[in-house]
């Protein structure tokens, strides 16, 4: 069967405000029922991990007047391929709020009070994004009443059986909260508070966040004590005060002035501690590139020893064969952080040119074979029964 596209309902609760940005949420997933519209699907213990990391989505429709529709997205025709595909560019299609966790210990299969066995999942929305849907979750749970939800699955192994089609293997794509006015595929899919809260707490904790603002203080009651009047002092007295504290300002800028003069030049020895400290680096870092690099030309040289070991003189390669590889080493074409890796990188490439170069000589000492199968010379002709050179007879009678 070709894949195709499934939208099952669930439930979403939320469980707290980790923090202004981010809300955690509960989701009632899916259950192993036959739904609404006659899809049955198995196997949700060996799928239910599959949800971790999936997004959540609504939809904002009426400008934006109204939280959460349905699966909304337009198909469309790729104009270069002809494929069709889902598109969520116009104003009402669905949006991603927030997502499943990413972590898989996250979703759950779980039995609720009928003995139905669900699909359970922990997620989060971020607040910043979706501040309209995160207030429209809370004040429906303080009122009792729970978001629905629908999934959307790609069911790539589907039977039919009395009419009802079996979904034995399927993958989530992601949850979709709805609206009030779309009704759910199956019963029971939500979201509302978890169990752990209950409804007095919630409201008492939404009162202690509304009356944060605190208590004024109380102007009459304020201490007056202290207070000096400016007629009790004479014009000598103040500017007596204020010539001292013209002094000591002068005396505090001075030492601020001093101050600021020590940390600029602890600043330029700094930087230029840091500069030597950046050329030493760099002579380090210059001599253990050519040491590895000296040591990978010297352990080229010793493989073509190693090669050339037990031949016989006029078949060994010549150190000049490999000279390509040695330029290779010098110039940093096998260089590596790892000493070893880098000599066996060199050692590697003059393996191969020996290889070639072992190749192309027994080659040509097949060719000289086969020409040598093939030639005659002129004294195997001599004494034949066609006769010959006279030279050639004599030699033979010889």
């Amino acid at each position: 069967m070709p894949d195709e596209i499934r939208m099952i309902h669930g439930q979403l609760r939320n469980l707290e405000r980790r923090n202004d940005h981010i809300y955690s949420v509960e989701l009632w997933l899916m259950n192993g029922k036959v739904n609404k519209n006659g899809w049955q699907f198995h196997n949700l213990e060996r799928f239910a991990p599959l949800f971790a990391g999936t997004p959540i989505l609504t939809a904002y429709v009426n400008n934006g007047n109204q939280v959460g529709d349905g699966h909304n997205f337009t198909m469309k025709v790729d104009p270069k391929t002809g494929k069709r595909y889902a598109s969520f560019t116009d104003s009402a299609a669905e949006r991603i709020v927030g997502a499943l966790y990413d972590d898989p210990s996250a979703i759950r299969t779980e039995t609720d009070a009928d003995g139905t066995e669900w699909v359970v999942g922990r997620g989060r929305l971020w607040r910043f994004y979706a501040s309209e849907l995160v207030d429209k979750i809370e004040h429906e749970a303080v009122q009792g009443r729970n978001m629905e939800i629908s999934i959307e699955a790609l069911v790539t192994d589907e039977r039919i059986a009395d009419g009802v089609a079996h979904e034995e293997e399927w993958t989530p794509l992601g949850t979709t909260i709805l609206g009030d006015l779309v009704q759910p595929a199956v019963p029971g899919a939500h979201i509302a508070p978890n169990a752990a809260i209950s409804t007095e707490q919630f409201n008492e904790l939404k009162l202690k966040a509304a009356s944060y603002d605190g208590e004024k203080p109380n102007k009459q009651n304020e201490s007056r004590k202290g207070e000096t009047a400016m007629h009790d002092e004479t014009v000598e007295q103040i500017q007596e005060r204020f010539n001292a504290a013209k002094a000591d300002w002068e005396t505090r800028e001075s030492d601020l002035n001093s101050q600021i003069d020590n940390l600029t030049a602890q600043n330029a020895a700094l930087s230029a501690d840091l500069d030597a400290a950046k050329t030493r680096v760099n002579e380090l870092t210059e001599e253990a590139r050519n040491r590895r690099r000296a040591a990978a030309k010297n352990a080229a040289k010793a493989q073509l020893d190693k090669i050339n070991q037990n031949r016989e003189e006029e078949k060994k390669i010549a150190e000049s064969e490999i000279n390509g590889v040695l330029e290779g080493c010098e110039s940093g074409e096998y260089d590596d952080d790892d000493d070893e890796k880098c000599a066996e990188k060199a050692c590697a490439a003059v393996r191969s040119v020996c290889m070639e170069k072992q190749m192309e000589r027994e080659a040509q000492e097949a060719e000289v074979r086969r020409n040598s199968a093939h030639k005659r010379y002129a004294f195997e002709d001599v004494g034949g029964e066609s006769g010959g050179d006279p030279i050639f007879e004599l030699c033979n009678s010889l």
